[in-house]
């Protein structure tokens, strides 16, 4: 796994789901150029959900908090991978953006539906989700997009 600075995120790599899910993404995708899109994407997915359950406010904090605390990173992972796998399994990274209606005979999806249950367990696990403003020191230089 590695941390994307400028995006202030996880990112497995294609080693972790080998050794850990026993898959050959090359293989699965049939491409080894849509290795690193498919691993972008299973870390966008799960970040944007785990952010859209707490305060817009409250984010810069938990990045930096996710990027500095060493005991964080094991559970990460352990989404991520599972979100690799849900979505290996599931085939949903294929059904991004074919929201429709039922009634026109296209299933609908809905976004939360697409993260694996263990993940956001994992993630809920943090105890970093909330709703009421956190307030803890950050040095500026760690903190993307806010001027103080």
């Amino acid at each position: 796994m590695i941390y994307d600075l400028k995006k202030h995120k996880y990112i497995l790599t294609e080693d972790d789901v080998r050794d850990e899910l026993g898959i050959e993404l090359v293989a699965f995708l049939g491409d080894d150029q849509q290795v690193p899109i498919f691993l972008k994407e299973v870390s966008d997915d799960l970040y944007s959900w785990f952010y859209s359950k707490m305060l817009e406010t409250n984010i810069p904090i938990v990045e930096y908090l996710l990027a500095t605390t060493d005991e964080y990173q094991e559970t990460i992972q352990s989404a991520l991978l599972a979100q690799a796998r849900r979505m290996i399994r599931s085939g949903s990274h294929l059904m991004k953006d074919k929201i429709a209606s039922v009634q026109r005979g296209i299933t609908e999806y809905k976004f939360d539906d697409t993260i694996s249950d263990i993940s956001k367990q994992k993630m809920v696990s943090l105890n970093l989700i909330s709703f009421r403003p956190l307030f803890f020191f950050i040095p500026e230089d760690a903190v993307r997009g806010v001027n103080y």
